[in-house]
C-alpha cells in the first residue's frame, strides 16, 4: 500500500497501540450507547415524537434475509443479557445495568 493511501501512517504500529490502551471493545460500546439510547426513549412521554415513532407499522418484508434493524439490535440486547425493562424508569440503575467499563 502506498504512503499516500495511509496518510503516512504505519497501519501496523497503529493495531499495537489500540491493545496498548486499556478501552473496551468498540462493539460493546456501541452496544451500551444503544442501550442507553433506549432507556433515554422510554423514559420519555407516551406522546412525544419519537415514543410515537416506535409504534409505527413496519411496512412487509421483500424476499431474503430481513436487515438488521435498530429495534430488533435492541431487543437481542435485552434478551443476551437478561434485563428487565422495568428497570428503564430508574435512569441510575438501567446505566448501572446496561455499563460496560473500560478494562483498566
Amino acid at each position: 500500500m502506498c504512503d499516500s493511501c495511509t496518510y503516512g501512517l504505519n497501519l501496523g504500529r497503529f493495531l499495537n497501540i489500540s491493545e496498548l490502551v486499556p478501552v473496551a471493545p468498540i462493539a460493546e460500546k456501541i452496544r451500551e450507547s444503544r442501550l442507553h439510547w433506549y432507556g433515554h426513549i422510554m423514559r420519555r412521554d407516551e406522546n412525544h415524537p419519537v415514543r410515537r415513532a416506535l409504534s409505527i407499522p413496519e411496512r412487509p418484508k421483500g424476499r431474503g434475509r430481513p436487515p438488521a434493524t435498530w429495534w430488533s439490535n435492541v431487543q437481542n440486547e435485552i434478551r443476551k443479557q437478561k434485563l428487565n425493562p422495568q428497570t428503564i424508569r430508574s435512569r441510575t440503575l438501567w446505566r448501572k445495568c446496561t455499563s460496560r467499563p473500560d478494562p483498566k
